[in-house]
């Protein structure tokens, strides 16, 4: 008797806690309830639904509903390559699957939505894989994909079942989009928006510009990174381009003759160019992952 009860209660005690007001799919969200592995894999989806319900919540289109979510980081090999750690924490996303698209948020380590959005349509998808070192999922679509790392295999499973299956529901939006390829989301209204624009043609929100970013980087390394709303990282940048000025500084001063002086102005302008221009370039691949609003917020509704 009790376990046939566990199932029942274990689901009445997830749907208390679901985020009010917003369309949720419970089977598919929390498709099993009984075990201790179960159990805390959905305990952990609950909490990245709650942190994600407030956006989610204007994000939605009337009538659409979630299906899944789980959190991973974005793979871009070149920005680890120069930043590190840094990328890591910077690329953390909330791939959350409904029933006619998959929504990606930018989010913080903890999974509260952050900067920005995306989104695939499901006709838009080429590609759906799962697997690799780092449990990755790869999104794909005509002219571009996305890997996403630290995906689980479960996950991964889920996301490409839940795909499929919606792909023969044929739900029809009510908002015209680009079905063809990933589009950026308003962060103030979430209209699905093909390129990179200053401005909503819906809402009329400003966002924030790759170029600008990187130009400011480019004066001085941490501050594009501070105009995106990266402020723990671009502190870190300034101290290093402290750093590089210091080097530069103690090699012409330490120069004691003309060849000394030469060779030391060269190599300093190198060392400088090569700081300066290497943090435009990832502050400008930073800012071209989707359209920050002047407040670098995402619209919520509590």
């Amino acid at each position: 008797m009790t376990d046939t009860l566990t199932p029942v209660l274990e689901s009445e005690k997830v749907r208390q806690e679901l985020p009010h007001g917003l369309a949720v799919d419970f089977d598919k969200m929390f498709h099993e309830l009984t075990g201790r592995r179960a159990a805390k894999a959905n305990r952990k989806r609950l909490a990245l639904l709650n942190r994600a319900a407030p956006v989610l919540r204007s994000a939605l289109e009337p009538e659409e509903k979630v299906l899944y979510i789980a959190q991973g980081m974005v793979n871009n090999f070149w920005e680890q390559y120069f930043t590190g750690w840094a990328a890591i924490y910077r690329n953390q996303t909330l791939l959350i699957a409904t029933d006619r698209r998959f929504i990606l948020l930018h989010c913080d380590r903890k999974g509260r939505p952050c900067h920005f959005a995306n989104e695939v349509p499901y006709q838009a998808i080429t590609k759906l894989k799962g697997g690799g070192t780092l449990s990755s999922l790869t999104i794909g679509w005509n002219k571009g994909s996305l890997a996403l790392a630290y995906i689980q295999k479960q996950d991964s499973k889920r996301f490409h079942e839940y795909w499929t299956e919606a792909l023969t529901w044929h739900v029809q939006s009510p908002i015209a989009r680009n079905l063809e390829q990933r589009n950026h989301l308003c962060p103030s209204c979430y209209t699905p928006i093909e390129q990179l624009i200053e401005a909503c043609p819906r809402c009329r929100k400003y966002f924030k510009t790759p170029k600008a970013a990187a130009l400011r980087s480019l004066a001085l390394p941490g501050l594009g990174d501070l105009y995106l709303g990266h402020s723990f990282f671009a502190v870190l940048e300034m101290i290093g381009a402290a750093v590089v000025l210091g080097i530069v500084l103690t090699m012409i001063l330490t120069s004691t003759t003309a060849e000394e002086y030469v060779g030391s102005a060269i190599v300093s302008v190198f060392l400088v160019a090569f700081y300066h221009g290497v943090d435009a370039l990832v502050t400008l691949s930073i800012a071209k992952k989707g359209l920050i609003a002047d407040d670098r917020k995402l619209a919520q509704r509590e």
